[in-house]
């Protein structure tokens, strides 16, 4: 979980050297980590907390639909948002990243605002996200314990109840059949 105050972080991932400097340069706001390889990227990506990664796509050794690929694989790190940054503005490049998991796609050369928008919307997703998941939890953590609660509740009526006859009341057959699960 992150400190209130604390910056997200953002993996930068390009093969050349002034990009990165360009990206750190419009994003002060951010706890950028640069990298220049994709192999390089995998390991610091297993080291770091990362909120938000920009990827280049044409890198050599490994190219980012490869580094895309592997990150989306892998369950702890499927959830981080992948914003590929390329030059290549093909429809079937465009299509292949949203399908490999990336949350978007800008073209280089990119528009400064509308790039640091795009990463302040996706890392805004993100933190929703992580909000609801947490209280997602916490409600059910509180359901376990009312359905406890109603079944403890149920079994004392059933014991203070139990004197009367079939033909009053058939609470067993009544907490046989109850449910409290979904």
């Amino acid at each position: 979980m992150k400190i209130e105050n604390q910056k997200p972080v953002i993996l930068v991932i390009d093969d050349d050297k002034s990009n990165i400097d360009l990206i750190l340069n419009i994003l002060p706001h951010y706890d950028c980590i640069p990298c220049l390889s994709g192999k390089l990227a995998l390991d610091i990506i297993n080291e770091e907390n990362i909120d938000l990664i920009l990827l280049d796509i044409m890198m050599p050794d490994m190219d980012g639909f490869e580094v895309c690929s592997i990150i989306k694989l892998k369950p702890e790190f499927e959830h981080i948002p992948i914003i590929f940054l390329s030059s290549n503005d093909t429809i079937d490049s465009i299509n292949h990243g949203f399908e490999l998991g990336a949350v978007d796609y800008v073209t280089k050369p990119f528009n400064p605002i509308e790039l640091k928008c795009r990463i302040k919307t996706h890392i805004k997703l993100l933190n929703f996200q992580k909000s609801l998941e947490e209280k997602n939890l916490k409600l059910e953590k509180l359901n376990q314990k009312i359905k406890e609660i109603a079944k403890s509740d149920l079994e004392k009526v059933y014991e203070e109840y139990s004197y009367l006859s079939d033909d009053d009341i058939d609470l067993s057959h009544y907490l046989d059949n109850v449910s409290l699960d979904d």
